[in-house]
């Protein structure tokens, strides 16, 4: 939720940006010029916060299915245990 009210606040920001030079006394060329650049380093800020947020997300996967394992390993031991225990009963 807090990514998402992030980049809405970036996307009313990048607007606002593009309505002020749209109306500002600048060249047209020049004003074109400026919010091609201002959107490219946008792009590529939200490119790199969903690269970062993608690499997070991954490595956090990777840590539950190694829990998962470890917890699926600690359970066939004890089964293991307890069946050897029963086998050694009988």
């Amino acid at each position: 939720m807090k990514a998402r009210n992030i980049l809405y606040s970036l996307g009313l920001v990048a607007v606002g940006a593009i309505v002020g030079m749209l109306f500002a006394p600048a060249t047209g060329r020049r004003s074109r010029a400026l919010i091609r650049d201002k959107m490219v380093k946008t792009g590529h800020e939200v490119s790199e916060f969903a690269g970062k947020r993608a690499h997070h997300v991954t490595n956090r996967t990777k840590g539950y299915y190694h829990d998962a394992l470890r917890l699926l390993r600690l359970t066939a031991r004890r089964a293991e245990a307890e069946a050897e225990e029963k086998s050694r009963a009988a």
